[in-house]
């Protein structure tokens, strides 16, 4: 299975859209877009690219996830000839181009979402081909790469929201061109080819280009606010009643988990020595140029503008897009530190080469190799970490369908998992107390609440003692990986709260 809740939500619209159900969602993971029912207009909070691209082999393939998955396994093998590619283009080195090939084999902690149903592959061959692109554009002043540039642009912003940003390096380098204002049109041209047609799209369903949820990320004070309800917009008067210091430490501390995420996840750690002299040693190329200030921007935007968003994994999503580039980088470093080894410290340039070239290749794989181990594999338990949870909601979905039928909806911690697992209709248990939740229960027909120990604050009351209200009837008791407690509660439509 997927995994967790975002390659379970793109793996479970693609199935919807290759069922020709459209660009819609069996379930409801969140309220900002006050959704009316299920299935109810999907992707008012993500973008569409990986749900299209997934949807694809399930048009010509067996249904089920490892169909879907297969793409995005191929697309991932391009990652190393890409980054090969873009080595050689920045160093003119043929050997330095091998070693970053072999580098981006080892993606480090991106491996387990590189070859999911997610976004991390099309943005990471995206994002970097934009970047190339540009780059190329801006030295041939070619209207034509300008166009196509912004083809490639529009896909990165079809593929997530924060795609847009490229535009800012493009006009960064367009700021240089003698006919920037002819270029600037055809960038936009390339660039609204692709995104026009679903911002039409949005405009139907919504009645905003931007999908109708999302924008109020920057307001938020407490990520939890994402799943509450009603899922009223956020404004700019939360952070006002939080006040300037609470709003001020949250930017700082995302600043510093991002920083930190560039240097131990997108860095591994023993690359960002070396990605910073490849940096150093090219800063003058626009290819270069071009990625420094993508990256300046996403930084500021993850870090200060979407704090929460970024902190909880949006700048390690998007700097995906970077990754080629790094790779391609750190080989010119390397060659460097090798070269003022043989200049100040009399080193052996063969032996040197191959000594510290092995020892960083192998730390680059095993470091790779472990993460995948304990994010994806590694368990005592029955089932790998990653197959865990839909274990569960299997189990749990088997039961509902034994007792209430496959239709009934299902109050549920993750959504799009439970779906992925169980094929019933589900919503995400809000974040408030039981009154909420009787709230959500009424308006959306649910039948069945699946509380773990991963549940709100305000509903502590309800886990610690699931006969706490008259409207939900302890069904059963399941047990997580861990082997805490995991209630099936059946809804009594006769009850109220106490």
């Amino acid at each position: 299975m997927p995994g967790y809740m975002d390659a379970s939500y793109y793996f479970t619209t693609s199935v919807q859209l290759a069922r020709g159900e459209g660009f819609t969602e069996p379930f409801i993971w969140n309220y900002l877009a006050d959704p009316q029912g299920i299935p109810h207009p999907s992707h008012s909070y993500w973008m569409p690219l990986a749900t299209i691209v997934a949807s694809i082999p399930l048009f010509i393939g067996p249904p089920g996830f490892r169909t879907a998955q297969a793409i995005f396994i191929l697309l991932a093998a391009f990652i190393p000839v890409l980054t090969s590619l873009i080595s050689f283009k920045i160093s003119r080195s043929e050997t330095t181009a091998k070693r970053a090939g072999v580098l981006a084999l080892a993606p480090g902690f991106f491996l387990p979402y590189l070859v999911t149903t997610d976004n991390f592959v099309l943005f990471a061959l995206a994002g970097s081909t934009a970047l190339w692109l540009m780059a190329e554009a801006a030295g041939r002043g070619s209207a034509r790469m300008w166009v196509i540039t912004g083809l490639v642009v529009g896909s990165c912003n079809l593929a997530r929201t924060d795609g847009l940003l490229f535009l800012v390096p493009a006009l960064f380098l367009l700021a240089r061109s003698p006919r920037k204002i002819r270029h600037v049109l055809c960038l936009l041209m390339g660039y609204l080819v692709v995104i026009t047609p679903w911002w039409v799209r949005n405009l139907s369903v919504s009645g905003s280009i931007l999908g109708g949820a999302g924008t109020g990320m920057a307001f938020m004070m407490d990520y939890n606010e994402l799943f509450r309800y009603p899922g009223d917009p956020l404004t700019i008067s939360a952070l006002r009643s939080a006040g300037f210091i609470e709003v001020i430490r949250i930017r700082l501390e995302s600043a510093w988990s991002n920083l930190t995420s560039l240097i131990v996840v997108n860095g591994l750690i023993i690359l960002t020595p070396f990605i910073i002299l490849g940096v150093v040693e090219h800063k003058k190329q626009q290819l270069v140029q071009a990625a420094g200030v993508y990256l300046f921007i996403l930084y500021g935007v993850m870090s200060f503008v979407f704090p929460l968003a970024g902190y909880r994994g949006g700048f390690f999503h998007s700097s995906a897009a970077l990754m080629p580039i790094a790779w391609a980088l750190a080989p010119v470093g390397f060659e460097r530190m090798i070269h003022w080894g043989v200049r100040n410290r009399n080193w052996e340039y063969k032996r040197s080469a191959f000594m510290f070239g092995s020892v960083v290749t192998f730390l680059a794989f095993g470091l790779t190799g472990w993460n995948y181990y304990e994010k994806v594999l590694g368990s005592e338990a029955e089932f790998p970490i990653w197959e865990q949870s839909s274990a569960l909601y299997q189990e749990a979905g088997q039961l509902i369908d034994q007792y209430g039928g496959a239709d009934s909806v299902t109050a549920v911690k993750d959504p799009p998992s439970f779906h992925a697992a169980s094929g019933i209709p589900a919503v995400v248990i809000p974040d408030g107390d039981v009154r909420i939740l009787l709230e959500v229960v009424n308006r959306y027909s649910v039948k069945w609440v699946l509380i773990d120990i991963d549940h709100p604050v305000a509903l502590d009351p309800l886990y610690n003692n699931p006969p706490l209200v008259d409207w939900l009837q302890l069904h059963s008791t399941l047990s997580d990986a861990a082997g805490n407690d995991v209630y099936l509660l059946l809804v009594s439509r006769n009850g109220s709260v106490e």
